[in-house]
């Protein structure tokens, strides 16, 4: 018997996992409050259920039938429009739970059974994307008669608990007051880093040191020898102390890759600067807004000017004090915030997650069904998506090679066929027009195609339909053949992902490497003719040629090949794209920005979606001339 030894080295990152006694804070966190909730008895949480709506939402209370046989209806209430109202509460031990449609088909059939007009799912945990649909989309309205009054079904999950409990004191008073509120706290100190972004290690160097011989000589802080600190004040009523530190991992509690690191380690302590904070009155206080004042104060029109292309990155650690526990009788470090990032810009102190985010005035959520993380801008009525290319870090590329060895797994049992003797361009055009379900991937000059067994014939035949049309065939594929290509899948390292969500951006944003994806569709009821099909598609050339395009075309293309030249999402052709999709109406035009701008994403959004319009009035023209 043979064995083959392989040996490796794997780097170790240590993280703190938090005590019960690190989760006491000034005001409760949602991450406290989520477990707190979890580890409550069934009927204290439809108790807390009925006071969110009664307190908050002005709900009326009828009658509360919780335990077995219930019917799924848990509270019977009055709202504020005078609907009668039937309320599931859902209690999970794990937050992280999901429930799906089959619960909501219950509360459904119990809503008309009960002769309500509304109906409420609540749970501590969270709905999955179908069941959110199911509501979203009034699915369970399906077939209803049109004349007869309509139900109306809503969802509260964690997320949204949150959000309705964070600005009642009177609820957080009463549910939450135990965990670990304290009084006389005055006192808490956290470390600020700077850096240079694009990273250089020469040009960071020094930077915290000249930051302090700045603020001295402007008089915005001044040195107190005997201490070895640097002293200042915010106003009448904080005074702070500076000195040099060093700012560790287990303080930064955000998705954070330091700039300064090698990808394949674990990351040294980062130099920094200590901020000790006291504040004068007995008033209470928000320490984040203090923490943001002071780095307002430090950092706004302080640090060097930079050529364009660069731009400073701060990160400060959590905020933490000592409390003593006098149960314990043991004094204990205790955060009061999380870990935060900034980013300067001319000069201005912005937080990063608002300067990358769009979400606000202007622009908003898209509906789920259509895209998750999909933005409508009011003004415009385009549909907008930023994604943000970063680093891959060690804990991401494990589990970006699990979904990948996930996805091979499933490949094992999907039909396997091939397109031979294909050129570039013909193979773009096959990816093209593959459904998103499917794989594909290129093998010499082959492409691979790969579908579920399960999928419909109905689709499978319209599949094949448009590639005949482009006059490519799929032959079938050998077991043997099939072995051979699992074998010679790609499972290699990743160094870099895409997302579109703000919440997994891992920081600091590679502010140069955003890409805006911009959409607004229009109806067009005519055929689509060869003649102006040739003619989108040159202007789409011509404006991609414009952007750095430099491919050369072949001169005459067929219809079908045209209509996919039109619409290649899957490519990025310049720094701007243009694709335009016939194949449906209505007609959709996208395009994608690729800026390398170090401007807000609102800055670069705006100035996007001005263009867009100007290139979607164009196209509209061109179409509108030919259906004349």
């Amino acid at each position: 018997m043979r064995y083959t030894q392989i040996s490796g080295h794997i780097p170790a990152i240590y993280r703190p996992i938090p005590s019960q006694e690190s989760e006491l804070v000034t005001l409760p966190r949602q991450e406290a409050i989520m477990s707190y909730l979890s580890q409550i008895p069934h009927h204290a949480f439809t108790e807390f259920v009925k006071d969110i709506l009664t307190i908050i939402e002005g709900h009326t209370l009828v009658n509360i039938t919780d335990g077995s046989g219930d019917e799924k209806q848990d509270l019977l209430t009055i709202d504020s429009k005078g609907n009668k109202c039937l309320i599931q509460c859902k209690h999970t031990s794990d937050n992280r739970s999901r429930y799906n449609g089959d619960e909501l088909d219950l509360v459904f059939a119990a809503t008309i059974r009960k002769n309500c007009k509304r109906a409420i799912f609540v749970t501590n945990g969270d709905l999955t994307t179908q069941a959110k649909r199911y509501i979203n989309d009034q699915e369970y309205l399906r077939g209803w008669p049109k004349k007869s009054p309509r139900l109306e079904i809503d969802y509260i999950n964690n997320y949204r608990i949150w959000e309705k409990i964070s600005s009642s004191s009177e609820i957080l008073n009463k549910w939450f007051g135990g965990l670990g509120q304290t009084h006389g706290l005055r006192t808490f100190r956290f470390e600020i880093s700077i850096f240079l972004l694009p990273f250089k290690a020469e040009q960071n160097q020094h930077i915290l040191e000249n930051l302090i011989r700045h603020l001295i000589d402007k008089a915005l802080i001044h040195e107190n020898t005997e201490e070895k600190t640097y002293e200042g004040r915010l106003g009448d009523e904080i005074e702070f102390k500076i000195s040099h530190s060093l700012q560790f991992e287990r303080n930064i509690d955000i998705n954070y890759f330091s700039p300064d690191k090698d990808p394949n380690y674990s990351s040294p302590p980062l130099s920094a600067l200590a901020i000790a904070v006291t504040v004068l009155n007995d008033k209470p206080f928000d320490v984040n807004l203090i923490r943001k004042n002071i780095i307002v104060q430090l950092l706004r029109n302080n640090l060097p000017v930079i050529p364009k292309g660069n731009w400073w990155h701060i990160l400060t650690g959590r905020s933490t004090t000592f409390v003593f526990l006098h149960d314990l009788s043991q004094a204990k470090l205790i955060s009061l915030d999380t870990a935060q990032t900034f980013v300067s810009d001319l000069g201005e102190i912005y937080s990063e997650k608002e300067y990358c985010s769009l979400e606000g005035e202007g622009f908003e959520s898209g509906k789920e069904e259509e895209s998750e993380g999909m933005l409508i801008h009011a003004e415009s009525g385009c549909s907008l998506i930023p994604y943000y290319t970063q680093e891959i870090g060690l804990e991401d590329e494990y589990n970006t090679k699990g979904v990948k060895y996930a996805q091979f797994s499933a490949l094992k049992s999907y039909i396997f066929k091939v397109a031979k003797n294909l050129n570039t361009h013909s193979i773009q055009l096959a990816a093209n027009t593959l459904p998103q379900s499917w794989f594909a991937f290129f093998r010499n000059n082959e492409l691979v195609v790969c579908y579920s067994k399960e999928e419909k014939k109905s689709d499978i035949t319209l599949v094949k339909q448009k590639l005949s049309d482009l006059k490519i065939e799929l032959l079938t594929v050998k077991q043997s053949e099939k072995n051979k290509i699992l074998t010679q899948i790609d499972l290699y390292k990743t160094n870099y992902i895409t997302t579109h969500r703000i919440d997994q951006l891992r920081y600091p944003v590679d502010l140069k490497e955003r890409m805006f994806w911009i959409a607004k569709d229009f109806k067009f009821e005519k055929k689509a003719e060869i003649q102006f099909i040739s003619e989108l598609f040159a202007y789409k050339y011509r404006y991609e040629c414009q952007w750095g395009r430099c491919d050369t075309l072949e001169k005459n293309y067929s219809y079908p090949e045209l209509t996919n030249l039109l619409f290649q999402p899957s490519t990025m052709r310049a720094q701007r794209s243009l694709d335009i999709n016939i194949w449906n109406n209505p007609i959709w035009v996208v395009m994608r920005f690729y800026e390398q701008e170090t401007s807000s994403s609102r800055e670069i959004a705006t100035a996007a979606i001005k263009e867009f319009e100007i290139i979607f009035e164009h196209i509209q023209s061109i179409i509108t001339k030919n259906a004349i």
